[in-house]
């Protein structure tokens, strides 16, 4: 193939709206899940007594779309994966990757027999204020606060003595409160003082919304109707 030829190929590919991820395994963040012709999974790397799943869904879900560019897609059936933090989607019994950048998501699955809706977010900043990548949960998208989660899963190993280690997937949530009007994302725990001290600008309201409906602020629930109340204190 001549070069020039070669050029124009790797545009064309590059340029798709996605990238096509093999039918024949999985991604599971450090290593790959392989099945063979019967459905039944291989051991790989070591990880023979792995259970559990990295993703946010274990079965598919439907959804939409948010891209960079201005564009959106829905009814797409879509897993996201908790471990490296991306978004996969099927089309015609494929499993693909998102080509053109995602900023934002919304899905809807089921888990254990219940119905579930999530949305995700990235664009929040680091510590320099410089917007990231990683999709947060958003609870909470109010036009001066929002409350969102940061939501990751980790394979973890359980020795048993005179056994082979037992490894399973383990998800661990943490809350955060992003200051619009500061660009700034804080690191909360679900107690009072925690959440005081992240809105000091709302002591005030604050005191006030907890003694008038008697809030720990020790579940998302109240802490987001407090965000909520907050977002438009004038």
């Amino acid at each position: 193939m001549k070069p020039a030829s070669c050029i124009i190929l790797f545009v064309l590919i590059y340029t798709c709206t996605y990238a096509q991820i093999d039918n024949s395994y999985q991604v599971h963040g450090d290593y790959l899940n392989i099945y063979g012709n019967s459905g039944n999974e291989l051991s790989v790397n070591g990880h023979s007594n792995l259970t559990g799943s990295p993703m946010l869904n274990s079965n598919w879900g439907t959804g939409s779309v948010m891209f960079k560019n201005g564009k959106q897609a829905s009814n797409v059936e879509m897993q996201f994966n908790l471990q490296n933090n991306t978004l996969y989607f099927r089309s015609n019994s494929s499993v693909y990757m998102f080509a053109e950048k995602v900023i934002a998501f919304k899905i809807s699955y089921s888990e254990d027999g219940k119905k579930k809706e999530a949305i995700f977010k990235n664009g929040y900043p680091d510590r320099a204020g410089n917007a990231t990548d990683f999709f947060y949960e958003v609870i909470n998208n109010g036009p001066n606060i929002h409350f969102i989660k940061r939501i990751h899963s980790e394979i973890n190993q359980h020795y048993v003595y005179g056994a082979a280690a037992q490894e399973n997937y383990e998800v661990s949530e943490e809350p955060y409160l992003y200051i619009v009007k500061d660009n700034q994302l804080i690191k909360i725990s679900e107690t009072v003082k925690s959440v005081s001290n992240a809105l000091s600008d709302y002591e005030e309201q604050i005191k006030k919304i907890i003694t008038d409906n008697n809030y720990k602020l020790n579940n998302d629930k109240e802490i987001n109707q407090l965000v909520t109340n907050l977002n438009y204190v004038k």
